[in-house]
């Protein structure tokens, strides 16, 4: 039998994970004015990116912390037969704060770098980014 050298990272159970979203800036007399973050939470199963999806992200990622995200694709509605998104809706740069397994008194940021539309559900790949007071030594 192979021992682990650390906690495992796969949960078999959903995770209710933090997402900030960043809000674009508007103008005011040629100035930036930036609006708060959006901050929503989202229901999802987190899984490790096999070994073979690493080979298709850019190089220099290869060694980063990434994850698959699974959630439920309830978010999208029709109105007048278009179709659109609500504000809870993961998007790409979305940074999402989730405790670390190996040591639970801290937090790792990620930040969301694909999402693929599989009908009932979707999937996102968050890679860790080391940003603000939450950074890894």
């Amino acid at each position: 039998m192979i021992k682990l050298f650390d906690y495992s990272q796969i949960l078999n159970k959903d995770e209710t994970l933090p997402v900030a979203r960043k809000q674009a800036a508007h103008y005011v007399d040629g100035k930036p004015v930036y609006a708060p973050n959006l901050e929503f939470f989202i229901i999802t199963n987190v899984q490790p990116v096999s070994g073979r999806d690493l080979l298709l992200v850019p190089e220099h990622d290869r060694f980063t912390e990434q994850y698959w995200l699974y959630f439920k694709n309830d978010q999208w509605f029709v109105n007048q037969g278009l179709e659109y998104h609500g504000p809870s809706y993961l998007m790409i740069n979305d940074i999402i704060t989730r405790k670390d397994q190996a040591n639970p008194n801290t937090v790792a940021n990620y930040q969301v770098q694909t999402i693929e539309n599989w009908g009932s559900y979707c999937r996102a790949r968050m890679m860790r980014v080391d940003v603000g007071p939450q950074k890894t030594p």
